[in-house]
């Protein structure tokens, strides 16, 4: 199990019960930690103020090139393709494992500020903004 919070990321492995903590210590940005999901890889990712990250090879690898700069992440999700969907104060942003493209109002949100993403059984990603509700259907859907 991974859970994300104020102190970092716990890992609680179902093999053996062990706890391990991730931490600025020991790579992280940041203690913070706002959101985090697992893709279809069984990788980890983690969304804090400092950046958006994976673990990968036993340490956590912070997202640079191609990243919406100012994105400032708060919620991620994935979807059923393994594909990462995050939202945060500029918007939202779509990562298909190779690279980004990003959402805002001009593309349709109600709001920019996005508090929370979540993808449902069919695909359609939600996101709770400061000025409600967004539903992003992706064509061909």
């Amino acid at each position: 199990a991974w859970l994300g919070g104020l102190n970092g990321v716990t890992v609680i492995r179902h093999s053996d019960g062990a706890v391990l903590r991730y931490d600025e210590a020991n790579g992280l940005r940041g203690e913070v930690v706002n959101d985090l999901a697992i893709d279809g890889e069984n990788t980890p990712w983690v969304a804090t103020p400092e950046g958006l990250g994976r673990f990968h090879e036993n340490r956590w690898l912070f997202i640079h090139d191609g990243f919406p700069e100012n994105h400032h992440v708060r919620s991620i999700a994935m979807d059923s393709n393994g594909e990462l969907w995050t939202g945060g104060l500029r918007g939202a942003g779509h990562y298909d494992g190779e690279q980004w493209e990003t959402f805002n109002t001009r593309d349709g949100l109600i709001s920019n500020n996005i508090h929370s993403v979540h993808v449902d059984g069919a695909d359609r990603v939600w996101f709770v903004t400061n000025a409600g509700i967004s539903l992003m259907i992706r064509q061909g859907e």
